[in-house]
């Protein structure tokens, strides 16, 4: 079953959210501070947001609440940045009961917020890793450390292959024309 879209993307600077909430477990030892271990998986976060509606979109994003979601009972996708805080993903979400409000109304402009239900994407435990062993190695820069790797591949494909081979009209022979 496809899910229904929510295409309004809600003001980036409105949301936040604080780490799923799960089973923590915490273990004193002996002389030492406590461990700890958290479970991840199938948790949820809540997170308030805003949209700025404007003219027909108004009638349009309340017609989504009301028809695709079911005001709310319904799962949709949404476009957040959560999981990775350079690019916006794709999300499973849900409107929370009874948090739909509008904050303010202006003419054809309207703000509006409500609580969301969202589920995290996976997380990439081996990029994960690979991140922190290359901020480790390579510090603030990391991202940038493999740029000449990546201009010398450029160059070999790019350069100094297709400069190894003839252009396309030096195969044909003049015999075979």
């Amino acid at each position: 079953m496809t899910l229904p879209i929510c295409t309004w993307n809600p003001l980036r600077a409105s949301y936040s959210f604080q780490d799923a909430e799960s089973d923590a477990y915490a273990v004193q030892h002996n002389g030492g501070a406590p461990a700890y271990r958290k479970g991840f998986d199938e948790n949820s976060i809540t997170m308030p947001v805003v949209w700025r509606l404007q003219g027909s979109d108004i009638n349009a994003f309340f017609a989504f609440y009301v028809t695709d979601t079911g005001r709310g009972a319904s799962p949709f996708e949404i476009d957040l940045i959560l999981d990775d805080p350079f690019n916006v993903t794709t999300h499973k979400a849900y409107f929370l009961p009874d948090s739909m409000q509008i904050k303010w109304q202006s003419d054809d402009i309207m703000t509006v917020s409500a609580t969301l239900e969202v589920k995290p994407n996976e997380y990439d435990v081996e990029a994960g890793l690979d991140m922190v062993g290359a901020y480790n190695e390579f510090g603030p820069g990391w991202r940038t450390a493999f740029l000449p790797v990546e201009d010398d591949f450029n160059t070999l494909v790019n350069v100094d292959i297709p400069a190894a081979f003839p252009p396309p009209d030096a195969w044909i022979r003049e015999g075979d024309l």
